[in-house]
């Protein structure tokens, strides 16, 4: 959801999503329910979506690992 909203605020569009998640591939895809507690902010973010043209793929994890480091240096987490 942040990765939608910071792209609406620097205008991209056309935004290719990655996640080793396929729930959350699948949710993203087929409009599916979300929890309650974000399921506002998850549908104002699927609205920001198309007016992108974001598209949401599925990664394996063994894809993800660059990715995955720098999410962690970036939250000063130990690798």
């Amino acid at each position: 959801m942040i990765t939608i909203e910071k792209t609406m605020l620097l205008q991209h569009s056309n935004v290719g999503l990655e996640s080793d998640s396929l729930l959350l591939v699948r949710v993203f895809n087929e409009n599916g329910k979300v929890l309650w507690i974000v399921r506002t902010r998850w549908n104002n973010c699927k609205k920001l979506a198309k007016q992108i043209s974001a598209t949401c793929t599925h990664i394996f994890r063994e894809g993800n690992q660059e990715v995955a480091a720098l999410v962690k240096n970036d939250l000063g987490l130990r690798m």
